[in-house]
């Protein structure tokens, strides 16, 4: 390390770096940086925007799913509690085994009315997914693209700091000279 850096006390500070480094950073530099971000975010808030308005779509729709099958449980409820005859008739129906009958006819359409509505609901909650995840692949993709122009960008700004200043001066004074000379009349 010695012979390649030399006399570390030579070698300048971390703070002298830095504040080289920021001062070689041109307030157009920074201004560029800022317009990338302002652009990034200003490509995602559709989506964003999309995102809020299917999610709220979303869960007003599984709440009216929810409303709906309440009332046809209550209804269906209803049907099968008629079914049950009460009094002197219920007596009867218990005493000849019918009441045992409606009872295990009762049981079984409860039992397939709750599965009915937990497959609407499964179904609902699936086919949101799907809807919900084609904007997050949409996001995503976005996403990877702006991470890209964020590398290039960083790259860019790299190879421009490290880029000597003497050396870029004295180039563009070659050129300059170069411009200016004239014609070349040596044989």
């Amino acid at each position: 390390m010695k012979d390649r850096l030399g006399d570390l006390g030579s070698l300048p500070s971390l703070d002298d770096i830095r504040s080289n480094l920021r001062s070689r950073m041109t307030a157009q530099t920074r201004d560029y940086i800022a317009a990338v971000r302002d652009k990034h975010q200003s490509e995602l808030e559709p989506l964003r925007e999309d995102l809020r308005q299917m999610v709220k779509a979303q869960r007003d729709e599984r709440e009216l799913l929810k409303d709906k099958q309440a009332d046809r449980w209550a209804e269906e409820t209803r049907t099968r509690m008629d079914r049950v005859n009460k009094g002197l008739r219920g007596l009867f129906d218990h005493l000849t085994g019918r009441a045992k009958d409606v009872r295990a006819q009762n049981e079984r359409e409860a039992l397939l009315g709750a599965r009915r509505d937990q497959e609407q609901r499964d179904n609902l909650v699936l086919a949101q997914m799907r809807d919900r995840r084609s904007i997050l692949e949409k996001a995503k993709e976005l996403k990877s693209r702006q991470k890209q122009e964020r590398d290039l960008v960083a790259r860019n700004i790299r190879d421009y700091l490290r880029r000597p200043i003497f050396k870029a001066q004295d180039h563009n004074q070659d050129r300059m000279r170069e411009r200016y000379r004239g014609a070349d009349l040596t044989p």
